[in-house]
């Protein structure tokens, strides 16, 4: 047994997992402290009051000029002056429209109708007035977080995961941009939760019907949740590891939602060989966008540079809570490092393509403290204290990047190479 690895009093190996029946001394100290984490309200208050500060104070930041935010403004504006009529003439003109053929079709309906919505209500179509669609979606990551988080790992490791995520410098970054990453990253976590209560919960029909929705709702708002169904499945057949006759209704929403997604396209373009040119436009088009080509390539580890670039001592923290066993489910590592590898192999990168991931680092990194935390003493209000300490640093390590990166630097997209600039590694 290795010496001066402790679980707590007892000494226990750190390649040993905790026992599911054994209280985590931590966990318990923490408890004991603070026993409000274990209501579910009282800690929905306590990050919704956090992000709600923390994300309007950065919200008026930036201008809203990039490329981006300038073509879902344009979208939105023809949808909500021309309706289905606007889409279809979109779709017509993609191919050979200059302005819109080097950005996102046309067919992201699900974050195009709520922008429409949204600039209606506040006045105008403006980039600032779909900014705050993004800040709306980006809170409503922070609650389904808190809810993956508490079933993946307790009260009081989930509800400092959940605040870890408030504050990371990427999902602050685009809850204050014109675009539609805080809505994708939503709804794969609300697909997770969905799937993850189904899998290893009650069996509910009611979630599969969710499930679907958010499947749907996930393809039309980005093309990319067609990649992430490898990791879907690869955490399921993790969790069918016990018996898989009763988990297989699972498979139906990830079935029939491409299948409602494809109906959806070929209505919206006004037939199924208009739908088809037109993606064959866009495949192509991903080869020769001289902005792509110079800037979002790189090898396989682009990622991983780029989230250490981003947040080091949380990628640090999380690396170390992911190698150790812990009693959060290992499904939920499977499909972070699968969707992290599919996400790798697209030709085009680009690290806010995985905020969608940001909740599972984030409860790694959490774990990863604990665990650094049990080498501090072998008593549980040291650790306890220890761990606290961790966080409170890792939370000013957060907030330190996002100000240098994206305030001072003025970082529009996180790519690489601005990123390694905005550090200060280059001139």
């Amino acid at each position: 047994m290795t010496q001066g690895l402790h679980w707590g009093p007892t000494m226990k190996c750190l390649n040993s997992p905790l026992p599911a029946e054994e209280q985590d001394p931590i966990e318990e100290t923490c408890l004991r402290v603070f026993p409000s984490a274990r209501s579910l309200a009282a800690s929905l208050v306590v990050v919704l009051a956090v992000a709600l500060v923390w994300r309007l104070l950065t919200f008026a930041g930036p201008e809203r000029t990039g490329y981006d935010e300038a073509v879902y403004r344009a979208y939105a504006q023809l949808i909500g002056e021309r309706g289905l009529e606007g889409i279809r003439a979109a779709v017509a003109a993609w191919p050979q429209n200059e302005f819109l053929n080097k950005g996102s079709l046309p067919y992201r309906l699900f974050y195009l109708l709520p922008c429409v919505g949204i600039c209606k209500l506040l006045g105008g179509y403006t980039t600032s007035h779909i900014a705050v669609l993004s800040l709306l979606f980006g809170l409503a990551t922070v609650v389904v977080t808190l809810l993956l988080a508490r079933r993946w790992v307790g009260p009081v490791y989930g509800l400092l995961a959940t605040l870890l995520v408030v504050v990371s410098p990427l999902g602050t970054l685009l809850s204050r941009r014109a675009l539609q990453d805080t809505c994708f990253a939503f709804l794969v976590a609300l697909a997770l939760l969905l799937f993850d209560r189904y899998c290893r919960g009650e069996r509910r029909r009611s979630d599969l019907w969710w499930l679907g929705a958010a499947l749907v709702a996930g393809f039309l708002t980005k093309e990319t949740m067609l990649f992430l169904y490898p990791a879907f499945l690869l955490a399921g057949l993790w969790v069918a590891r016990d018996g898989w006759r009763d988990k297989l209704p699972v498979v139906v929403p990830f079935v029939v939602a491409p299948v409602i997604h494809l109906a959806v396209v070929v209505w919206l373009s006004g037939g199924f060989q208009i739908c088809l040119d037109t993606y064959r436009s866009y495949a192509a088009m991903q080869e020769k966008i001289p902005y792509a080509l110079a800037y979002q390539n790189g090898p396989w580890f682009r990622y991983l540079v780029d989230l250490m670039l981003v947040s080091p001592l949380t990628m640090l923290l999380a690396v170390i809570g992911a190698a150790l066993p812990s009693r959060s489910p290992r499904a939920v590592l499977v499909f972070t490092l699968a969707a992290l590898a599919v996400m790798s192999a697209i030709s085009i990168l680009n690290v806010r393509f995985i905020l969608f991931l940001d909740p599972c680092l984030r409860m790694y990194a959490v774990l990863g403290a604990v665990a650094l935390a049990r080498q501090a003493s072998a008593t549980p209000r040291l650790q306890c204290a220890a761990m606290l300490l961790l966080f409170v640093v890792v939370i000013g390590g957060d907030l330190f990047q996002f100000y240098r990166l994206f305030d001072a630097a003025g970082v529009y997209d996180p790519v690489t190479a601005e990123l390694i600039r905005a550090n200060g590694f280059v001139q």
